[in-house]
Order: structure tokens, then C-alpha cells, then sequence
């Protein structure tokens, strides 16, 4: 039999089959799978797929090609997914750089901020923004009421936009919404809720640009403050 290699798919049983419960091929011992049932492998070798939650090798296709299992379609990853691991990549790197908040002499680039140690709130999400290919470099967006910046024009394209003038529990978000927030302009992206069902943000503002404050991470003084504005990425 063929050398296992590693693999990250999910099956769905179309067919009763056949388990090895032990942590090789080769065993005896079996049980059966009910069809319907899902199965996340990590390994396969030969006609055989080793699923962790089970600690068994489990049969997908017989030596006649007959499947016992269907893979699983993968959701395509959205721009917003992007848009949020391009922020928790570069937030490592600006915390391992020792970059520093600027209000208003910010670099344009993730290049330039990691080398001359400066940021800001707005230009921590364009930078994001660069890394997925949404802006191109050097270009970014501030926000307050509305959006502003040298990437202004782009992100319409890019991008579905909202006014909603209301507080994140009914600015109806979704993760990865780019917010703005007026009287103190503040822009941050919505990363979703927490375990007790507060909103967590990426943002670069003051100090959050500290290591462990980038996000996603509640920000209290912001949950009954308005949303101005609301950029969804197409």
C-alpha cells in the first residue's frame, strides 16, 4: 500500500462501512458507520482515510472504484475571511516590529509601517485591505461619517456601503464590515461576538497598537457609540 500523506477533507458516508478501530489498517476489529454520518480525515493511504474523532482507518472507495464515502464541499473563503487573517498576520508582525501609534504622520504601507514603526487605526485595515488585493499599495481610507482617503474611490467599488447611524447591536454586521465612527473619528473591523455575546474588533487606535490589543478584541467604550458608516466587501 501506498505511504499515507496528510490531507484536511471532510466525507459524508453514502454507504455502511466498514471501521478499523485501531490505529492501523491492518486490524481486525471494525464497526460500521451509518450513512449520513461525517467524517473529517487528516490522512489517507491507498483506499483508506484515518479519522482522529473515531482513532480508526475507514474505507472510501474499494479496489473496484465503488465509493463508501462523498466528499464534502469546502466553502470558498469570502473576502471577508481574508480581509480578517490579513489583519491577524500583520498585527504579529507590527507587535514583533515594536510599531507605534500616529495619529496623523501614519505610513501608507505595511512595508514602510513596519520599518519606520508608525500606524494608525485607519491605516492598520488598509493595510489588510493592500494584503487581499482590495486597495493597492500605499493607498487607504479613513472614515468618520463618510469615507475618506486616497483608496475612497476604489473601496465603492469594491464594496457594498451602508450609513446605518446606529450601534453595532442593530447596524445588523456581519464579520469583516469595516466600521466608521464619528465625533473622534475611529475605523475598526467587526470580527464577530464572544463567547458572552460582545462584539469583537481589529483595530490600531491609541493603545491598541500595544501586543494583545489589536483584536480581536472587546472594545466597551464603542458599544453604544453609532456607526456611521458600514463597508462590506463584495
Amino acid at each position: 500500500m501506498a505511504k499515507s500523506r496528510k490531507i484536511n477533507r471532510t466525507y459524508v458516508v453514502i454507504k455502511a462501512d466498514p471501521l478499523w478501530v485501531k490505529p492501523s489498517y491492518k486490524s481486525k476489529l471494525k464497526k460500521t458507520l451509518a450513512v449520513g454520518t461525517k467524517v473529517h480525515a487528516t490522512k489517507i493511504n491507498g483506499y483508506y482515510i484515518y479519522v482522529p474523532a473515531l482513532k480508526g482507518w475507514t474505507i472510501w472507495k474499494d479496489s473496484k472504484g465503488h465509493k463508501y464515502v462523498r466528499l464534502v464541499s469546502v466553502p470558498k473563503s469570502t473576502k471577508a475571511d481574508k480581509l480578517l487573517a490579513a489583519l491577524k498576520t500583520n498585527a504579529a508582525k507590527m507587535i514583533k516590529a515594536h510599531v507605534r501609534y500616529s495619529a496623523n504622520h501614519a505610513c501608507k504601507s505595511l512595508a514602510s509601517a513596519l520599518k519606520n514603526k508608525r500606524t494608525n487605526c485607519a491605516t492598520f485595515v488598509s493595510f489588510g485591505l493592500q494584503s487581499i488585493g482590495v486597495l493597492p499599495k500605499g493607498k487607504y481610507i479613513w472614515l468618520d461619517k463618510k469615507i475618506h482617503g486616497s483608496g475612497s474611490s476604489r473601496i465603492r467599488k469594491k464594496a457594498k456601503i451602508a450609513y446605518p447611524r446606529k450601534s453595532w447591536k442593530y447596524a445588523k454586521l456581519k464579520k469583516g464590515d469595516i466600521c466608521g465612527f464619528a465625533n473622534k473619528p475611529h475605523t475598526m473591523v467587526y470580527a464577530g461576538k464572544s463567547k458572552h455575546g460582545y462584539p469583537l474588533w481589529y483595530s490600531a487606535g491609541g493603545s491598541d497598537v500595544k501586543a494583545k490589543n489589536y483584536g480581536p478584541k472587546r472594545k466597551k467604550s464603542y458599544e453604544k457609540r453609532k456607526i456611521y458608516v458600514r463597508i462590506r466587501l463584495k
